[in-house]
């Protein structure tokens, strides 16, 4: 297992360091998971999304969640797809306003 690094202090809230774990978790998701099923920048079929079918990939897992047919694992994979695709998003978006490549700072 890999880690990521997010340097934290007693003064951080609670808030911000449940937001560590999480995204620890979604790395962790990203590496295992969907990099070896769908490739890696600049060559993953997410480069050539649209905002607006990364918006239609939030609302289907959003609507996912929860659903009679999906246990309570597939509901925290979803929650994981969810973050990376809201990151996939502001990705485009600065991609599209400012020109950045990959959405990458």
């Amino acid at each position: 297992m890999r880690t990521m690094l997010i340097k934290t202090t007693s003064k951080d809230s609670k808030r911000a360091l449940q937001w560590c774990v999480f995204a620890q978790e979604v790395f962790q998701h990203i590496e295992d998971y969907t990099v070896p099923q769908y490739g890696d920048i600049p060559d993953d079929q997410a480069e050539s999304f649209t905002i607006q079918e990364i918006q239609m990939n939030l609302k289907r897992y959003i609507n996912r969640i929860n659903s009679n047919s999906r246990g309570t694992g597939e509901a925290i994979r979803d929650c994981y797809k969810i973050a990376h695709y809201a990151c996939l998003l502001l990705a485009r978006i600065l991609k599209d306003l400012k020109g950045k490549e990959n959405g990458i700072q």
